[in-house]
């Protein structure tokens, strides 16, 4: 919470007095009693009759509370501010703020969806959520390099393994972070049925006896045979 909070006051600072002011109403018509702070009670109110029921928690008002004397002044309503107006997720399977890092499922994105599903890293290795319809869940770092063209997507059902052929996504992901050549860079790319053939490839020149009965590669071997060349 603390790196929201510095950016709040950042932009707070570098606002116009128009974007200020607006703050200021908003945290007037928390603070029911005009003391020049909101209580719990204050804050529960305000959010229920707001409509803003995936706040409404005492455990989140702690974590807007930084000094935890039982109130909140500007500053940390402020943060509340920022967090409604920008629209920050919540875990879908446990409801706790996702502050940093989280996983979201690309599909719902892509489909411009008007709910979006996300996870906290807990719950998503976990799986401690209730089914949902797609299966591609990224974090959103890979996220933002999903948007820009780059299959680095993870399906849902985890890794795959390694005494098996896999998917040209899965390939991708196995290869990168090694600094081998991306599977578009080689002269054969993966068939329709998601596993690469034939035995010449652009880095790489195979013998049959690397492949199996299917004259496909999996990625044990491809790794095995890369780090003997």
């Amino acid at each position: 919470m603390q790196e929201i909070r510095q950016a709040v006051m950042a932009y707070y600072d570098a606002g116009a007095e128009g974007h200020k002011q607006l703050a200021k109403d908003f945290f007037d018509s928390m603070d029911a009693n005009g003391d020049g702070k909101v209580s719990l009670d204050e804050y529960l109110q305000f959010l229920r009759q707001q409509g803003y029921t995936h706040l409404k928690s005492r455990n989140f008002f702690d974590e807007l509370d930084r000094n935890h004397d039982g109130t909140l002044d500007f500053e940390e309503v402020l943060s509340l501010y920022y967090i409604i107006q920008t629209e920050r997720p919540f875990c879908d399977g446990c409801d706790v703020f996702l502050k940093v890092l989280f996983f979201t499922c690309a599909e719902c994105y892509d489909e411009g969806s008007s709910r979006s599903f996300n996870l906290c890293s807990e719950c998503y290795s976990k799986r401690k959520f209730t089914n949902h319809q797609h299966n591609t869940i990224v974090d959103n770092y890979l996220l933002l390099a999903h948007k820009r063209g780059k299959p680095t997507v993870v399906q849902l059902n985890g890794s795959p393994s390694l005494d098996h052929p896999i998917n040209y996504f899965q390939f991708e992901n196995r290869m990168r972070p090694n600094g081998l050549p991306r599977a578009d860079q080689m002269r054969n790319i993966p068939n329709d049925h998601g596993c690469v053939r034939n035995n010449t490839w652009e880095h790489v020149t195979f013998t049959d006896s690397h492949l199996d009965g299917h004259d496909r590669l999996n990625c044990a071997r491809y790794l095995a045979l890369n780090q003997s060349q």
